[in-house]
């Protein structure tokens, strides 16, 4: 990796961290789904639901902004294993509904992501670990100031031929907020 692309990524972290570090942060607990768009990578992975539990920014946004966007896809079926790290600057907006306890939003920017492979297709063995031109299109809504639906579009440029451009949902509860 290029020393000008290692730099434009550490400062996009670091953008990233910072963004986050001003909004609510919460311990959550929830389900997620990456629904792959290519059929040889839908065929490897599948649809597959991933419980998890992580730290995540939990607030909505008011008005419209720009921000840095980051998102974590982790899937591991048959030995096959997929991580993607989409880090994208997004224009985006949200509501708050007054009396009724529902924020939705949206966020949509190109980006850049990380993507970490390791499976067998036939009798082949593919893995790399690199960085692949993106963007994001998401939509949302947080519930209650503790529940939150999300599903988003992850487009990814190919990487050695591979498509791994997918639908993603998921479902969170905030078990404690900070």
């Amino acid at each position: 990796m290029s020393k000008l692309l290692r730099c434009t990524v550490f400062a996009a972290l670091v953008t990233t961290v910072a963004s986050a570090m001003a909004q609510q942060l919460a311990i959550t607990v929830g389900a997620s789904l990456y629904a792959p768009t290519n059929g040889t990578i839908r065929s490897i992975f599948g649809n597959k639901i991933e419980p998890g539990i992580g730290l995540s920014p939990f607030s909505a946004p008011s008005g419209l902004s720009f921000q840095p966007s980051v998102g974590f896809i982790s899937v591991d079926a048959n030995g096959n294993k997929l991580a993607l790290v989409p880090l994208d600057w997004v224009l985006q907006g949200g509501i708050n509904i007054p009396l009724t306890g529902i924020q939705p939003y949206f966020k949509i920017g190109p980006g850049i992501a990380y993507v970490d492979y390791a499976f067998n297709e036939g009798a082949t063995h593919y893995s790399n670990k690199t960085f692949a031109i993106g963007g994001t299109a998401t939509a949302g809504v947080l519930f209650a100031q503790r529940w939150r639906l999300e599903g988003s579009y992850n487009l990814l440029a190919k990487v050695n031929g591979f498509d791994f451009s997918g639908f993603s949902a998921s479902v969170e509860y905030a078990i404690y907020k900070f």
